[in-house]
């Protein structure tokens, strides 16, 4: 009995090292992605910091009398362009706190494939720090059984850069509140 428990506690083990393996896979695949997309949009948000900052150096400019000022800006760059480069920077850019998320978004279901079977599988725990993981790992286990419609789905867990994605307008995204344990993974929760 004692080798089975032992045998046990090793395969878990293994599982959970298998399993970081994945995510951080995951991690590092989201980032080469988005760098390689923003590689690509480099072109573009250079066009539109360049459009920007011939407006702002007409701001900036003392000589340029302040009730003249939209008429000059518009003048050197008109306005329908400067709405078009303030757009362009706004889809390009990203906070200096996003994770790649879209990136990790769109590889929901890889995580999908086997995340249900390893918290119905795995019997985990957690130090005091990891306890909010833990009550969203038990909450995916009654998903998956289906015994939490109508509850309200734990956030306490969600890092700060993660609320945003998690929570949108008062609603769980179920998707992004899926992957959001497995990027809290060094929380303290073990098996």
């Amino acid at each position: 009995m004692a080798f089975i428990r032992a045998l046990e506690a090793s395969a878990q083990d293994d599982v959970l090292d298998l399993f970081d393996l994945l995510v951080t896979r995951m991690f590092v695949d989201a980032v080469r992605k988005g760098r390689e997309a923003r590689l690509r949009s480099l072109r573009d948000l250079d066009a539109a910091a360049l459009t920007l900052s011939k407006a702002c150096a007409l701001v900036l400019d003392g000589a340029v009398n302040d009730g003249d000022l939209r008429a000059v800006v518009f003048a050197v760059v008109p306005q329908t362009a400067l709405e078009a480069a303030v757009a362009q920077v706004d889809s390009l850019t990203r906070p200096p706190d996003d994770p790649y998320f879209d990136e990790l978004l769109a590889q929901h279901r890889r995580i999908r494939r086997f995340l249900p079977r390893l918290v119905r599988t795995v019997g985990f725990g957690a130090m005091p720090a990891g306890q909010p993981v833990l009550k969203a790992l038990q909450h995916l286990r009654k998903v998956e059984e289906g015994g939490v419609w109508g509850k309200a789905w734990p956030t306490e867990f969600v890092q700060k850069s993660w609320e945003r994605r998690v929570i949108r307008n008062g609603i769980v995204d179920r998707h992004a509140w899926t992957l959001a344990p497995a990027a809290c993974r060094s929380a303290g929760v073990a098996a």
